[in-house]
């Protein structure tokens, strides 16, 4: 699923999520760590990278397999990751507002 046309990766993410509502294919689908992790990251893949029925199709095959509980604990820890990048530029940029702030002071008192 890595490169082809999304018409084809949309039909192929459909045909593993039928498959998996088999007992058995769901065993070794499950089992199959490159198919599930390339399905996880069209799923989480950034708007306008996929098509969407590319990632609708590979969210719908995470659901049936059982694990999109982990794709919405994935996406949560992503945006935890995100709200501390943004929490540590407002330090730096408020460390820095510190810093210029007596320089500027001392430029501006005479």
């Amino acid at each position: 699923m890595g490169g082809g046309s999304d018409d084809v990766k949309a039909v192929a993410l459909e045909a593993i999520g039928n498959m998996a509502f088999c007992t058995d294919n769901r065993a070794i689908l499950y089992a199959a760590h490159g198919i599930k992790q390339r399905t996880a990251r069209l799923a989480l893949a950034a708007e306008g990278t996929v098509k969407h029925t590319v990632k609708a199709a590979a969210i719908r095959a995470l659901a049936i397999l059982g694990m999109l509980l982990l794709l919405l604990l994935m996406m949560m820890m992503m945006l935890l990751m995100m709200v501390m990048v943004l929490l540590l530029l407002m330090m730096v940029l408020l460390m820095m507002m510190v810093m210029c702030c007596p320089l500027c002071l001392l430029l501006f008192k005479h």
